[in-house]
């Protein structure tokens, strides 16, 4: 964390004075400072501190990580989207959905991350079982809504075509995260060696999100 200078009891400004330069850059720093873009403010603050708070025509708030040296927003929320083709899973063991599906949010320890998806499973002769796992920890199920049987909001019952939706908030724990960085991975199973479709196209897109609430 930056520690700034003690600018001291703010009065009014006198016209005609000139303030100390110390100061009056540890004033400008803790303001919201207004950009038309993100190309527009790198050329104003070309070395950001940890803290600094902005605002972009495009990106809206933003606060600059010092750890991960890059500005992000209050509340950081990453998304995917599969549309290339559905998923066909047929082992009880888990496997990945798809890494190009995979969530990287910057955050620390005790975080709470909230996780929501919207999909469709087809009829078969098996349930289907979707869940997250943490990357770095290398471990399936996270959060104790997402056991070893899937999210429940997110599972495929036999013999049904089943839209599912919904999600959970899981709160970070040290080991999942690296660099400042936690990755979280969509992971899928069957309760039984036989095929179930997971629809990914177009018609019927599988897309999920996490979002960083904050402690």
């Amino acid at each position: 964390m930056t520690t700034y200078p003690d600018p001291g009891p703010v009065g009014d400004i006198i016209d005609g004075t000139r303030e100390e330069a110390t100061w009056a850059n540890a004033i400008r720093d803790r303001t919201v400072q207004r950009f038309t873009s993100a190309s527009d403010r790198g050329s104003y603050i070309t070395s950001p501190t940890g803290g600094m708070v902005s605002w972009t025509a495009e990106d809206g708030y933003q606060v600059y990580n010092d750890t991960l040296a890059v500005w992000q927003s209050f509340t950081p929320i990453v998304s995917a989207v599969r549309t290339a083709g559905d998923k066909s899973p047929n082992s009880t063991a888990y496997a990945d959905v798809d890494n190009a599906m995979d969530l990287s949010l910057p955050c620390i320890a005790g975080d709470r991350i909230e996780f929501a998806l919207s999909g469709l499973w087809l009829d078969g002769a098996v349930a289907g079982h979707l869940a997250v796992r943490s990357v770095t920890r290398a471990v399936d199920g996270i959060g104790t809504a997402s056991g070893t049987g899937g999210v429940s909001a997110w599972a495929g019952t036999n013999g049904t075509v089943v839209p599912i939706g919904g999600g959970f908030i899981y709160p970070v724990v040290s080991g999942d995260i690296a660099t400042g960085v936690a990755i979280f991975r969509l992971r899928v199973k069957c309760s039984a060696a036989t095929t179930k479709i997971l629809k990914a196209d177009t018609a019927a897109p599988l897309y999920w999100h996490a979002k960083n609430l904050g402690q």
